[in-house]
């Protein structure tokens, strides 16, 4: 990863459970500062870079998906598309890209408005269910390689993030894992299925899991649980108990 400054001193660090995510978030937000705090629970870390508070770059230890990469997930553009419009503009930033885009009317601000939601769901909003958590933040650390650009308001970010805790917790008891698979339920019942869970409906066959109908449906994971809990709770779709070779193929 690229550093714009290598600083050997942490200037804040700690574990998860005193201090919570939303605690540092809103502590290096309020302070102005800039710098790296990265994150790291088993396996998984993520780098958060601030410029005097306000996040604008995360990385992973796996690849996160980029905006090209969400515009082609959810259907706006093709992956040669994508290749062949960067090809013609060779060293030009996607940033760039994505605004000429736009002038063009190739995309729209709404398409760019969603993928970037997509994208903080991703990278950014997941990090709140974390909680077996080391954290460690470097002033004037600058990360900016291996990951993807983002732009957010802190405080933005601790509301919506809090939300989204509140309503995992309301959801889990449902959809307690992504590799849960749902299937429709053979007699449905009298009422109609709203029109905003209809896109999941449709893919609700037994074979796909909540992962899937995601990528799918062109939605967040966190989008496709909701959805899932609305469909279980007015009887239109079930959930399939795991057999034990799937349950097998998770954990090996």
């Amino acid at each position: 990863m690229e550093r714009k400054q290598e600083l050997k001193e942490v200037d804040l660090q700690g574990r998860f459970g005193s201090f919570t995510i939303s605690d540092i978030l809103q502590m290096i937000s309020f302070s102005g500062k800039t710098g790296t705090l990265t994150l790291i629970q088993g396996w998984n870390s993520r780098t958060i870079t601030f410029d005097q508070g306000r996040i604008c770059y995360v990385a992973a230890g796996a690849r996160l998906p980029g905006m090209f990469d969400l515009l082609i997930r959810v259907g706006h553009l093709q992956r040669f598309q994508v290749d062949t419009f960067r090809q013609r503009r060779p060293g030009k930033p996607d940033a760039d890209l994505l605004e000429e885009l736009v002038r063009r009317k190739l995309l729209s601000p709404t398409d760019l408005d969603r993928c970037n939601e997509l994208l903080l769901e991703t990278a950014v909003y997941t990090l709140f269910l974390w909680r077996n958590c080391n954290f460690a933040f470097r002033a004037g650390e600058v990360v900016s390689e291996g990951g993807v650009p983002v732009t957010i308001d802190g405080n933005h970010l601790i509301i919506e993030g809090t939300r989204r805790v509140d309503e995992w917790i309301q959801i889990s008891p449902v959809v307690p894992l992504i590799f849960m698979i749902f299937r429709q339920r053979p007699a449905l019942v009298e009422r109609s299925i709203p029109v905003q869970h209809l896109p999941v409906f449709e893919l609700v066959d037994g074979l796909r899991d909540v992962g899937s109908i995601a990528r799918e449906a062109g939605i967040s994971q966190f989008d496709a649980a909701k959805s899932l809990y609305a469909l279980v709770h007015s009887r239109h779709a079930e959930a399939i108990p795991p057999n034990r070779r799937k349950v097998c193929e998770l954990f090996n």
